[in-house]
């Protein structure tokens, strides 16, 4: 294994010249992190409803079929998992009834062996190895759809148990040096607002980075928001929370990183692009997180490049641009099998909740964003309606006018 790619959110029916220069960087494997195609749609501006599953299996084949994507996977090996849209609702769960029909539809956009444990499982997660030794690495996709309970109910899950426990085994049981662990939605800001993310379950998100507590360099990978970004929790992390408040880390404390979370979304549009007047890009400006150390606003992927014969061995985390350059970058140094990071239990222990009061003013910010947005298109459409009324009303005013002067 020397370079991991990765990418979400994708229109079938968009240019996508971004395959090329994914491709341009050999990527050893590609993993996509959900949103493959839109497979369901809007009725209305904010309102999302499945599409049929003749649609559905249309778009799938529609993106299996473009030429610049199959100019990769002639040659990449690819896996994958789901999030919503190609799950086939937004922002969907288990209350989803086609959700065993789309899974069929999705392991059949992957290629999947007819065989394959994931056809007869509930959902589409799964487990992959690559390189031996001391340089094997193993990629884990989860399913956060298929038996996801409703966001914020009292004990609900992200996954269901029997997911847990695949995953728990699967770590418990690994011998790998290095731990991708890929999620559709972002897993560490549990203070951000708006976007979905596994804040809204926090016993699944505490009992996920415990888990990843107990294996060697844990990496996670997610998508689902738009735009590029990366996390960081390091000992100055840890320190800053169990300290009293003014505490200066250390130089120390602040090179130990303990986890990483890369998010690479979309890669045929972005937050750049789909919203008008640079008003996406000032967006980010409230939908960061305390642990975000970068952001990036257009069309990326995501690529993690493993250099093994460095001293150390390091691995370098990075957003890429669609045109192939390189926008964020974290160098982090491969630790051995033994250092475990423990200190991740010590994270999850005394991390703050952000208070319920917090998402007012960004609630309130979002609704003058959203108003800016839409208020002016609005009037805009109202005045040209308006003309068209008048100039109609003319057109056939003078048309009558001029037959009753014939008559």
């Amino acid at each position: 294994m020397e370079r991991f790619a990765f990418g979400s959110c994708n229109h079938h029916d968009d240019p996508q010249p971004v395959w090329a220069n994914i491709l341009a960087y050999r990527p050893s494997v590609w993993a996509w992190l959900g949103d493959v195609v839109y497979a369901d749609h809007r009725s209305t501006a904010f309102v999302w409803v499945p599409s049929s599953l003749e649609v559905m299996e249309e778009r799938f084949k529609a993106q299996k079929n473009r030429q610049e994507y199959r100019a990769l996977t002639d040659t990449v090996p690819v896996i994958g998992t789901w999030d919503d849209h190609d799950f086939g609702l937004n922002n969907g769960g288990k209350r989803f009834m086609n959700r065993s029909e789309t899974q069929q539809l999705f392991l059949d956009f992957l290629d999947e062996p007819s065989d394959s444990p994931r056809r007869r499982q509930e959902g589409v997660y799964g487990a992959w190895t690559y390189g031996t030794g001391d340089r094997k690495v193993m990629a884990i996709l989860l399913d956060v759809r298929y038996g996801r309970d409703d966001p914020n109910s009292h004990g609900g899950s992200i996954m269901s148990k029997e997911q847990w426990d695949w995953f728990e085994a699967v770590l418990k049981n690994s011998d790998a040096r290095v731990h991708i662990i890929g999620s559709g939605i972002q897993v560490m800001p549990n203070d951000k607002a708006f976007s979905e993310k596994w804040g809204h379950f926090p016993d699944s998100r505490a009992r996920l980075i415990r888990a990843m507590s107990r294996v060697p360099n844990p990496i996670l990978i997610s998508g689902d928001v738009h735009y590029g970004e990366l996390f960081d929790v390091s000992e100055c992390t840890i320190a800053m929370q169990e300290r009293p408040p003014g505490y200066q880390c250390t130089p120390a404390e602040r090179d130990d990183h303990l986890l990483h979370e890369i998010t690479s979304s979309g890669l045929t549009h972005s937050i750049h692009s789909s919203v008008p007047f640079g008003l996406g890009d000032m967006s980010l400006l409230v939908m960061n997180s305390r642990y975000t150390q970068a952001m990036y606003s257009a069309e990326n992927f995501g690529l993690v490049t493993f250099e093994w014969d460095a001293q150390p061995p390091t691995m370098h985390l990075a957003v890429h641009a669609a045109n192939g350059t390189r926008v964020i970058h974290r160098a982090t140094p491969i630790k051995q099998r033994e250092q475990v990071p423990h200190r991740l239990e010590a994270f999850v222990r005394t991390e703050p909740q952000p208070p319920g009061w917090v998402f007012w003013p960004l609630a309130l910010w979002m609704t003058l964003f959203l108003g800016s947005i839409f208020i002016p298109v609005a009037l805009i459409m109202w005045f040209i309606w308006r003309r068209c009324i008048r100039v109609g009303g003319s057109v056939v005013k003078s048309k009558g006018h001029a037959k009753s002067k014939k008559q």
